[in-house]
């Protein structure tokens, strides 16, 4: 088995596309390993194709045993002999196709003689005088000869060479811009200024022609073109036509064979092969047929014998083909069928095949010959083939859709190899191996798989290796392809593919779809990072505070127990609100939001003398720090402070001025961050905190409407509301839903003492409404400590249904009002007379809850230490369920959340709970390892704050306060049980340090490590 590169600039366009096929299928007959490099042209610009030239490295002893290279199609922006000193490698024999150079033997093709050929038959037989020239690249070797043959034809029948006529040198890809810089620059006209266009190439032809088609010109009536090459490209504009051909076929197999005699140790076959470019002549430049009028054929064809050697070498046909041809000749004319459906399925040109059959009957053909029919069948099988083709493309391109379709759901470049896996085999790739750049001198190999199975584990190697060697050793016979990929204006590696079907099309689809995704990868990987930063140093930036915050609090608090000096302990305060103002910048300075009574706050500044209302609404925020601030802005002398119901809230007016400094800067900062106002004037200081909404902080600040809703039992307003003035009274029992969008710009009031079916009712209709729940909510009357008004309002009412708790739960809940501690199996008897408000329970059978579900809506709880994504999906298919843990259950908010349930039943709907319940179980698996917000909500597949709206309205609390409930859950198990240091169970339990671990632990416990420790010993 022999080693071979195949370097060349493409395998998809222009005859790049018959040459490595062609010698893909001979490695594949010889049983030899077959690398193909398609790396570009050496440093051409455009596309930033000079990109791809990276993978020529790879191109050396330890990946290959020898080397044919078509050098001519790497040049273009440098010379051939900047070609050959890249490529060079005196270890490595090497065939070169194209262009002779002095290191290497070379099998190349006469473009001279064959551009002279086509420009000779064009002035002889249509004796043309007017004739452009459009130029191939600069520094490509065949395409200056064939410029020097267009010069040279020239004058040999005396016509001027007008350099107006001749384009300036192109791209192969830019035969439209050349063909615009004649008719646009130089304001040419086919027909009348030239009446031939003679392309360097097929490939320029074809944009040349496409573009004179728009325009309107009609190909062999108002001018000629002609090409170079013979490929595919000359058969696609509305007439085919006249080229010379490239001889690819047999530049394929003579240089495949050269280079395995010499690796099989015969130099002597190491000479220069030079093949003709043969004429071929379509009706783009007015000839009917190929052999032109009848007497002419008649010279050529002379007998059947010179008539076969003909369709052999016009049509190429195969060894495969060769019997049907003879059959055919012999008179079994059935065969025909045959012979056309493989000459069609390898896309020959239709007219080489009506011209055969022409000059068959014309010539050779008995009476007995039925050419009408024949003809008929030959039209029946292309039209067939036709559509096997498209049919196959429409397949191809559906499978090329699936897979861009998830590649553009990637966001980590592991995840590559299994999308690879899963749509690349039914594309004819049987392996594949995604490697990356990685630090100088060497590549990762990333993903990707095997017959045998996906690879799954990141390896380094040497960057000169085209794998690593336990994989390069087991690759064994084939054709290998190596995609380069890049990204923006960087090359990022390589993918290796063993390709079965050599369509070259789909190679590179794969391959831009891959760079895209990857790109994609890369910066979602990058993103990550910048904001893993930024998170490290916003907590690096807290946690110094905190730190700083928790060393000097301790000795101040001393200092204030024991010193009777007003001055040193004002000093003191004074550092407190300094600290508090440092860390009010920080997350860790955080605001317990509760429902609060203002006017109780407002009675424990003992100094302050009130005057106001004798009631005021419940507002929510963090009570302490608000009662700090008073602190801070009375100084604790005897001052008025005036308070008011404003449209936007309470306001309250403090009769005293206060210094500018860090004292009044905390203060500012504390109610600010409750989303109210403070300003300072002549009168003294005003502060205006909002009314909340319903769920937590009103998005509006005040509504046109004030609505009080009454009760059906409810005769006469409250004496607090009696005198507010536009204050709009509705019957809570005449709103119906639909009538709900008109109250969306009000601010509600409402007496939470009051207990009213229809009041109920109406109060979850608001909850529930995205709009209502976020006006201004002006309560009086309910219970205090809750975290929003709604869960206040729940818990205040008598319960409609019982709460029924299960087994090991009891004692977690059994304080729980009303509740009732059974084992599961009595629930569905309880049932059959009790109606259920909850169920709290430890059981996750299934078909056990699903029974249950049968009987009754009420919510399910279902708490377990431990839970899997199994089992989350499967009880997450369970309406009205709720997943959490164990260790949530101490959690206030947690327990606040259990009686909206009961009261409200509120649960998310499935599709939205089942990301909560993904994100729990994501949790359970990863929460010890450090994770990160935006890593939780990567893994559910959504944004971080829509992932913190939805936890915190299933489970009442946010994520990350449920992780940390479980961190330190975990870690009171291994302070009671294990002898780990602190530190080492802050690591254990994804904590990056003991200070953090211990300030959360102390918050959540209301003890340090070290008592939790004591107590359990």
């Amino acid at each position: 088995m022999k080693k071979i590169a195949l370097v060349l600039a493409s395998i998809h366009t222009g005859s790049s596309v018959t040459l490595w096929k062609e010698i893909a299928e001979l490695a594949e007959a010889s049983g030899d390993q077959l690398f193909v490099f398609p790396g570009g042209r050496i440093a051409y610009q455009e596309n930033q194709e000079y990109l791809r030239n990276e993978i020529y490295a790879l191109v050396n002893p330890d990946n290959v045993e020898g080397m044919l290279v078509w050098a001519s199609a790497l040049s273009g922006a440098v010379s051939i002999e900047e070609v050959e000193a890249y490529l060079y490698n005196e270890e490595l024999p090497t065939v070169s196709i194209g262009v002779k150079r002095s290191a290497w033997p070379c099998v190349a093709f006469d473009a001279y003689a064959g551009m002279q050929t086509v420009i000779h038959h064009v002035i002889e037989t249509h004796h043309v005088k007017k004739i452009a020239f459009l130029r191939g690249p600069e520094h490509h070797d065949s395409a200056q000869s064939r410029y020097n043959a267009y010069i040279d034809t020239l004058q040999h029948y005396r016509i001027d060479v007008d350099p107006l006529l001749i384009s300036d040198p192109v791209g192969w890809t830019e035969g439209k811009r050349a063909v615009k810089q004649l008719l646009d620059e130089r304001c040419l006209v086919p027909g009348r200024d030239f009446d031939t266009l003679v392309c360097s190439s097929d490939l320029m032809m074809f944009g040349a022609g496409k573009h004179l088609e728009q325009l309107g010109y009609i190909t062999g009536r108002d001018y000629i073109i002609t090409g170079f090459n013979d490929s595919r490209e000359s058969r696609l504009l509305k007439v085919g036509c006249t080229t010379a051909r490239m001889p690819v076929v047999n530049l394929a197999r003579i240089s495949y064979s050269l280079l395995g005699q010499n690796l099989a140790g015969d130099d002597s076959l190491l000479y220069d092969i030079t093949l003709p470019c043969p004429l071929i002549i379509r009706r783009s430049c007015g000839c009917t047929y190929a052999l032109g009028d009848e007497e002419h054929a008649r010279s050529i064809l002379v007998n059947e014998t010179r008539f076969a050697e003909w369709i052999i070498e016009h049509l190429e046909v195969t060894k495969e083909e060769e019997p049907l041809l003879d059959s055919f000749l012999a008179g079994d004319f059935g065969v025909i069928s045959q012979f056309a459906r493989s000459y069609f399925d390898r896309e020959g040109d239709p007219n080489h095949l009506t011209e055969m059959i022409h000059w068959y009957q014309k010539f050779f053909a008995k009476k007995s010959f039925d050419n009408e029919r024949i003809m008929g069948d030959l039209l029946a099988i292309q039209d067939l083939v036709t559509h096997e083709h498209a049919y196959e493309r429409d397949c191809q391109e559906k499978l090329l859709n699936n897979l861009k379709s998830d590649l553009l759901t990637v966001r980590r470049i592991p995840a590559l190899g299994a999308i690879m896996a899963q749509h690349l085999p039914d594309l004819g790739i049987t392996d594949a191996y995604l490697m990356l750049d990685g630090e100088e001198g060497v590549t990762t190999l990333v993903g990707g798989y095997r017959p045998e199975g996906p690879i799954r584990t990141q390896e380094q190697f040497s960057s000169r290796l085209l794998l690593p060697q336990h994989y390069s050793q087991a690759l064994g016979k084939g054709v290998f392809v190596i995609l380069p990929l890049s990204v923006d204006n960087q090359s990022i590696g390589y993918l290796l593919v063993r390709s079965t079907r050599f369509n070259a099309v789909v190679l590179e689809d794969v391959r831009t779809s891959l760079s895209s995704a990857i790109k994609g990868a890369l910066l979602v990987e990058s993103a990550n990072k910048a904001r893993d930063l930024a998170e490290k140093t916003e907590r690096s930036h807290a946690e110094f505070f905190a730190n700083i915050s928790e060393a000097l609090r301790a000795p101040l608090e001393e200092i204030l127990e024991i010193t009777s000096d007003v001055t040193i302990a004002n000093h003191v305060h004074h550092l407190f609100n300094t600290i508090d103002l440092s860390l009010s910048y920080t997350p860790e300075f955080t605001l317990e939001q509760r429902t609060f009574d203002p006017l109780a706050l407002i009675r424990r500044l003992g100094s302050v003398a009130y005057s106001g209302p004798s009631r005021l609404p419940i507002l929510v925020g963090d009570s302490v720090r608000l009662g700090q601030a008073l602190e801070i802005l009375s100084g604790s002398k005897e001052i008025l402070l005036e308070a008011r119901l404003a449209d936007e809230g309470v306001e309250l007016l403090l009769r005293i001025h206060v210094e500018a400094g860090a004292q009044r800067d905390v203060a500012m900062r504390i109610i600010v961050m409750h989303g109210g106002h403070i300003h300072f004037d002549k009168m003294g200081v005003r502060i205006l905190l909002p009314f909340p909404s319903v769920l937590g902080r009103a998005k509006k600040t005040s509504g046109t409407r004030k609505v009080y809703f009454r009760g059906d039992q409810e005769e006469v307003l409250p004496p607090f509301l009696s005198e507010l003035p536009d204050l709009e009274v509705v019957q809570a029992s005449g709103v119906k839903s639909r009538e709900l969008e008109a109250f969306s710009s009000s601010t509600f009031y409402w007496d939470g003492s009051r207990d009213d079916g229809s009041l109920r009712r109406l109060l979850f209709q608001i909850i529930a409404h995205s709009e209502l729940s976020t006006c201004p909510f002006v309560c009086y009357g309910t219970p205090l400590g809750h975290e929003t008004l709604a869960v206040s309002l729940a818990v205040s009412k008598s319960q409609e249904g019982s709460l029924i708790i299960t087994g090991s739960l009891g004692p977690y809940f059994g304080f729980l009002r009303d509740a009732m501690v059974v084992e599961a199996r009595e629930v569905p008897k309880l049932l059959q007379d009790t109606v259920l408000g909850l169920l709290i329970c430890d059981c996750i059978d299934a078909d056990f809850l699903i029974a249950l579900r049968k009987k009754t809506s009420a919510p399910f709880v279902l708490l377990r230490d431990d839970w899997s994504p199994k089992e989350v999906e499967t009880l997450g298919l369970i309406p009205n369920v709720v997943l959490a843990h164990t260790s949530i259950t101490s959690n206030p908010d947690f327990i606040a959340r259990l009686s909206a349930l009961r009261s409200l039943g509120d649960v998310l709907p499935p599709l939205t709970g089942i990301l909560v319940k993904k994100a729990v179980a994501y949790i359970d698996e990863h929460a010890t390892e450090g994770m990160t917000r935006w890593q939780l909500a990567e893994a559910v597949h959504v944004s971080e704050d829509y992932l913190t709206r939805i936890f915190r309205k299933e489970i009442g609390v946010s994520p990350w306060e449920y992780i940390n409930n479980h961190r330190i859950h975990k870690s009171i198990d291994l302070l009671k049980r294990s002898t780990l240091t602190i530190a080492e169970i802050a690591g254990e339990c994804g904590f990056q340090d003991q200070a953090y671990f211990t300030r959360v632990f102390r918050k959540i416990t209301g003890k340090s490590p070290t008592m939790v420790r004591l107590d359990g010993k």
